[in-house]
C-alpha cells in the first residue's frame, strides 16, 4: 500500500480502511461468503462465480476476463459476485465486471471489493438504483427518482485539477441530462475544500459511506 501510495495512487489503502471491522462483524452475506470459500474446492468455487456471472447476465467475453484477471482472488472474485448478484435486477451490472476486470494490483482487487459493499448498501438502505454505468472509470447508477449517484473509492478526495474537471464535468452532465439530483458516495474521506467545492456545483456528499455499515 505505501509503495501504491508513493507512486501518486491516492486511492490504495480504501479498501484495507475498514476492512478489520467488517471481519469484526461479518454480515449474512460475509458469513455466506466465508462457508463457500471454506466448503467449496477451487474448482467448485469457480463453477460457482460462474453461475453468479450468469445471474447477472454477464457477456462470456467479460466473464471470461473477469474470471482470468490475475489480481483476483478467488475470493475476491466471490465478494464481488454475492455481493453484486443481491441487486441483480439492476441493469447493466455487467459493465461493473468489466471496469473490475481491469484492475490493477491486489490493492485494487481489495478496493473492488469494498466497492462491491457499498453499491450494495447504498441499494439496500439509501435508495434503489435501476442501470449501473461506468462513467469514465467511476462506478455509477441512476436511482428510481431518476439521481445520478457516482461512488468514489479514493481514501482522500483533494480537489486535485484532475478532480475539480471530471466533478464539474459530471455535474454538467447531470444538468444537461435532466437528472433530479447528483451525489457523490466516497468510501473514504473528502477534504474540506472538496466537499465546499462539491457542495458549490449541487452535489450530495456522503463521506466514508462504509463506516455507517461495517463499524
Amino acid at each position: 500500500v505505501a509503495n501504491a501510495r508513493s507512486a501518486g495512487r491516492v486511492s490504495a489503502g480504501v479498501g484495507l480502511g475498514d476492512s478489520f471491522a467488517s471481519v469484526s462483524r461479518p454480515s449474512a452475506l460475509d458469513m455466506q461468503i466465508g462457508l463457500q470459500i471454506k466448503n467449496k474446492s477451487l474448482d467448485e468455487l469457480n463453477e460457482y462465480n460462474l453461475q453468479l456471472l450468469n445471474n447477472l447476465r454477464v457477456r462470456a467475453g467479460s466473464a471470461n476476463a473477469f474470471m482470468q484477471q490475475s489480481y483476483l482472488s478467488p475470493g475476491n472474485r466471490t465478494v464481488i459476485l454475492v455481493y453484486l448478484n443481491e441487486m441483480k435486477q439492476v441493469n447493466k451490472l455487467g459493465s461493473m465486471i468489466e471496469l473490475v476486470s481491469q484492475t490493477d494490483s491486489q490493492v485494487m482487487a481489495m478496493v473492488y471489493e469494498r466497492m462491491s459493499k457499498g453499491l450494495y448498501y447504498y441499494f439496500k438502505e439509501g435508495e434503489q438504483f435501476t442501470s449501473f454505468f461506468n462513467y469514465k472509470g467511476l462506478p455509477a447508477v441512476i436511482t428510481g427518482s431518476r439521481k445520478l449517484v457516482v461512488f468514489e473509492h479514493q481514501d482522500l478526495m483533494l480537489w486535485t485539477d484532475n478532480n475539480r474537471s471530471k466533478y464539474i464535468e459530471i455535474a454538467e452532465h447531470a444538468k444537461k441530462t435532466g437528472y433530479t439530483g447528483w451525489e457523490l458516495v466516497a468510501l473514504g474521506n473528502v477534504s474540506t475544500m472538496a466537499e465546499r467545492e462539491l457542495d458549490g456545483l449541487g452535489f450530495i456528499i456522503r463521506p466514508v459511506f462504509l463506516s455507517n455499515y461495517t463499524n
